[in-house]
């Protein structure tokens, strides 16, 4: 069902608490360590930054209550 896509159930909202903390640190701590050149570390940079600005997004979502 559509709703269920646009409205995860998610039991315990302090994942994403934890999960943004450990994608930071990836991106702090691994990412500049990874071969295969800066397009690949800056292309592995995005995606990790673009996520954890999708779980701040629905936490402050879940933070006010509000539907999706």
């Amino acid at each position: 069902m559509l709703f269920d896509f646009i409205s995860p159930d998610i039991p315990d909202p302090a994942i994403l608490r934890e999960s943004a903390s450990i994608l930071q640190h990836c991106v702090t701590n691994l990412v500049p360590t990874l071969e295969g050149g800066e397009q690949l570390r800056d292309f592995a940079t995005a995606l990790m930054e673009e996520e954890i600005e999708r779980h701040q997004d629905l936490k402050a979502r879940l933070g006010e209550g509000r539907r999706f």
